[in-house]
């Protein structure tokens, strides 16, 4: 059997602080590029990168590439959901300013979505459309995915199957990975370290 794998990343600290930060384009922090660093020490070998256009991924994206001499792609499909007039706010100033939504949305995001923003079954039908193409690779492919947390625990969800309000819960902190195995042919993840589950989180 010839492994194929997918590694998830998720960027390091962006400028702006914790907040709902969705398709703002902050770049990465000098500690956030630090973390990104960090996280990829053991120096992995990878055959291609893939990386959400937002330059909080882009950025390392990019530079690793060149550094690596790897080939990457720019995936929209892979960037942050969008969260409408709540983008750029803290959860304290939304508990605030829009209390009764914000509570909404934490305890059913699926029925209450952020008002504007981006609908939940939308974001997760891009994600898992550019998921599906990433485990078509070829068997011997060493994938790095460079993105958000709100894509990764989409794709955490649809690989353990679990029920999207379950998966919303995985705390997954700045530049953690998340490495998967896959089966030739079948496809089917035999192999994945998992982040621990927590309440609701920024991006």
């Amino acid at each position: 059997m010839i492994a194929t794998y997918i590694e998830l990343l998720r960027h390091g600290e962006a400028t702006g602080g914790r907040r709902y930060r969705g398709s703002l384009d902050d770049p990465l922090t000098t500690k956030g590029w630090n973390e990104m660093h960090h996280a990829l020490r053991d120096d992995a070998r990878w055959t291609r990168i893939v990386s959400s256009p937002l330059s909080r991924c882009r950025d390392y994206a990019e530079h690793l590439a060149q550094r690596k001499k790897l080939p990457v792609r720019i995936d929209p499909r892979l960037r942050e959901i969008h969260f409408g007039e709540w983008e750029g706010k803290t959860a304290e100033e939304l508990l605030r300013v829009d209390n009764e939504r914000i509570q909404d949305f934490w305890r059913n995001p699926e029925g209450a979505p952020p008002p504007r923003g981006e609908p939940l079954d939308a974001f997760q039908a891009r994600v898992l459309d550019a998921w599906e193409e990433l485990i078509g690779c070829e068997p011997g492919d060493s994938v790095l995915v460079i993105t958000h947390a709100g894509v990764m625990r989409i794709i955490l969800g649809q690989v353990l199957g679990l029920p999207l309000p379950v998966a919303l819960q995985f705390g997954i902190p700045h530049a953690h990975r998340v490495r998967m195995q896959l089966k030739d042919f079948e496809k089917r993840i035999f192999d994945c370290e998992l982040p621990d589950r927590q309440g609701p989180d920024t991006c």
